[in-house]
């Protein structure tokens, strides 16, 4: 018997291209729902996506300078929570969204580049009952002996790298034993890139391509 598991989750990135602008300060942000069915009947089998819909897509603007202000944020706040609810996301979702929209917004020095949120509202599809819900995995993952063979000790790093861009904490300077490289020779750090590629069978910043594990 199948089970169904609906889990919702965000991502919030600046558009890569200029929009034209409707002001001198007036920044563009469109909010999109998506919704997704994926499916998988073993455990260890990634999810296969079966459909992908966008149900709802709405765009305000916001004055840019206003807004990266923080003690100007409860407003926008409320702005914000209003129109994820008028697109049926669930007030629990709200919190972390907008969150992640203001560590964008703090980031940001132009209001050229609109702000993007996508959120997916996700049924997965679990043919199995011992299975714990999880996401579904769209990119495909690296294999353990890829992961394993694939990292390299670094080698006097902190200096060509001195950041993991995944967490954008410092790379510990004089510890090797937390840092690792990958074969494209970009460094991160071991708990770091080890959950990456657990996920994703690229590298992060350049995308070359780790050993994957092959489609069912």
């Amino acid at each position: 018997m199948s089970l169904e598991t609906c889990v919702y989750r965000s991502r919030v990135f600046h558009l890569r291209s200029p929009f034209q602008l409707r002001g001198k300060d007036e920044l563009l942000i469109i909010l999109k729902l998506f919704r997704m069915k994926a499916s998988r009947c073993q455990r260890t089998d990634p999810f296969t996506v079966e459909s992908r819909t966008l149900a709802v897509a709405t765009e305000f603007w916001v004055n840019f300078s206003s807004i990266k202000q923080s003690n100007n944020r409860s407003e926008y706040t409320q702005m914000i929570a209003g129109s994820l609810s008028s697109m049926g996301v669930p007030e629990a979702e709200h919190p972390t969204i907008i969150e992640n929209i203001y560590l964008v917004l703090d980031v940001a020095v132009s209001p050229e580049l609109p702000v993007i949120v996508a959120v997916w509202d996700m049924t997965c599809i679990r043919c199995s009952p011992d299975l714990v819900p999880a996401v579904p995995n769209i990119v495909v993952p690296a294999t353990s002996s890829s992961i394993e063979e694939g990292l390299e000790e670094a080698e006097a790093i902190v200096a060509e790298t001195p950041s993991c861009v995944i967490c954008t904490e410092d790379l510990p300077l004089g510890d090797e034993q937390l840092i690792n490289r990958l074969p494209c020779k970009h460094h991160f750090h071991v708990h770091c890139i080890l959950r990456w590629l657990e996920i994703s069978g690229v590298c992060p910043l350049c995308r070359s391509e780790c050993s994957q594990q092959p489609y069912p």
